[in-house]
């Protein structure tokens, strides 16, 4: 993997930082990320369990979708982080591959998605 630009990655730190200073903040932006996915592929319901039963329209308003948001806010920052320290990114795919093991995501799904 190419690292990034320094400065651009240091840039997008600081703003990735300000977009996610409150959990608020990582809620709204985690949850629009979720709600986007969901509408685009709503087979991904399948992997939480807290929603699969539940209609499209009620799993992209449900209180889980906003708690799922801040987690997985975290995450892409943290992945965004590493970006730089392959050895760093490495351990946080895997952490997250190993994670997630039980909805099916592995560290090749993850790997694709870079």
């Amino acid at each position: 993997m190419t690292p990034m630009n320094p400065i651009r990655h240091a840039n997008l730190m600081l703003e990735l930082d300000s977009l996610t200073c409150t959990v608020e903040l990582k809620q709204n932006m985690g949850k629009n990320i979720l709600r986007n996915l969901l509408l685009n592929f709503p087979n991904l319901m399948k992997m939480y369990k807290t929603i699969q039963s539940m209609t499209l329209p009620q799993a992209l308003n449900s209180q889980y979708l906003c708690q799922l948001g801040v987690k997985y806010t975290d995450s892409i920052v943290e992945l965004a982080r590493n970006f730089n320290d392959n050895e760093k990114l490495t351990e946080t795919i895997i952490y997250l591959a190993n994670a997630h093991r039980h909805r099916g995501i592995t560290v090749a799904h993850l790997m694709v998605s870079y």
